[in-house]
C-alpha cells in the first residue's frame, strides 16, 4: 500500500512538473501566433475610441476607423506603452509584415514596437 502510494506521489508530480513545462512553450506559442497575425495586420485610419472591454477579460481595446470601416483592434500582451499613450483624435499607420505602429498627433510622430512576448 504505501508502494502504490509512493508511486501515485511520483506520478502525479511528474504530471505536474510536465504541464509547466509545456504551458510556458504553449504560451509562447500564442504569443508569437498573436505576433504572426499582428504583422498581416494593414490600417491606416484615426483613432475614434480607447477603452478597457470589461465583457471580453479586461482587454485593452483601440477603435480604428480606416475609411469607410470602423474595427476594433485588440492588444494582447502588449508592453510598448502604445495603449497608454494612444487617443482618440490620433491617426494610425500600419503597414504589412512589421511590427510597429506609426502615430501621429499635432504633426508630431512617434513609432512604436508592439511586442507579444515573442523573441522571433
Amino acid at each position: 500500500m504505501s508502494l502504490l502510494r509512493g508511486l501515485c506521489g511520483i506520478i502525479i508530480i511528474s504530471l505536474v512538473i510536465l504541464y509547466l513545462n509545456n504551458s510556458d512553450s504553449l504560451d509562447l506559442s500564442t504569443s508569437c501566433s498573436n505576433l504572426d497575425y499582428f504583422k498581416q495586420t494593414v490600417f491606416h485610419g484615426r483613432v475614434i475610441k480607447k477603452y478597457v472591454d470589461q465583457s471580453n477579460h479586461r482587454l485593452k481595446t483601440i477603435q480604428i476607423q480606416d475609411r469607410d470601416q470602423v474595427f476594433e483592434y485588440v492588444l494582447i500582451q502588449d508592453t510598448s506603452g502604445f495603449y497608454e499613450y494612444v487617443k482618440p483624435g490620433d491617426s494610425l499607420l500600419k503597414l504589412k509584415n512589421d511590427d510597429h505602429i506609426k502615430l501621429i498627433r499635432d504633426g508630431l510622430n512617434r513609432k512604436f514596437k508592439i511586442w507579444y512576448g515573442c523573441d522571433k
